[in-house]
């Protein structure tokens, strides 16, 4: 594994940061007074997104672009195979699945989330409740916890670590 350059370790730090910050306000508007649970949905994928392109950066990768939602769909075989290969198997086929999952799901749910079934005029807090918002909190918290465990994987094996 190399080292990671400052200006990329700056970038980790930022979205890590603003992806716990999501996550603090989805669990905020889901238990407000009158929770928009569209919303947490939609804060809940904002925070997944940013941690998965971590994920990219740890790895000596460069996130997907344009402005891609759905970053679990680029952990491919390959991509555990060449990238990750230096991980722990459990970091890897423990967990991926599982963020594949959760980040596939919530990549869908985004646009319902924020504009509702145009197709059929239902509008997004008639499509979203408590269960998904829920779905989500815990999905983004999994995953943000899991993407802080690759990270202190390589902060160890850089630092000189066996």
């Amino acid at each position: 594994m190399e080292k990671l350059d400052v200006r990329t370790e700056k970038i980790i730090e930022d979205f890590l940061a603003k992806a716990e910050k999501f996550l603090e306000e989805a669990k905020a508007i889901s238990n407000g007074y009158i929770p928009q649970f569209s919303l947490v949905v939609r804060k809940a994928h904002d925070s997944v997104e940013l941690a998965l392109k971590v994920l990219f950066l740890i790895v000596g990768g460069d996130y997907p672009k344009p402005k891609n939602h759905n970053i679990g769909q680029f952990l491919t075989k390959e991509f555990l195979d060449t990238k990750l290969k230096d991980f722990p198997p459990y970091l890897i086929w423990e967990i991926i699945p599982h963020i594949r999952l959760i980040s596939t799901t919530l990549a869908k749910w985004k646009d319902l989330a924020m504009y509702g079934d145009e197709e059929i005029n239902a509008a997004s807090n008639q499509i979203f409740g408590r269960e998904e918002a829920n779905f989500s909190i815990k999905g983004a918290e999994e995953i943000i916890n899991s993407i802080r465990s690759f990270y202190y994987h390589y902060r160890y094996k850089v630092s000189g670590g066996s």
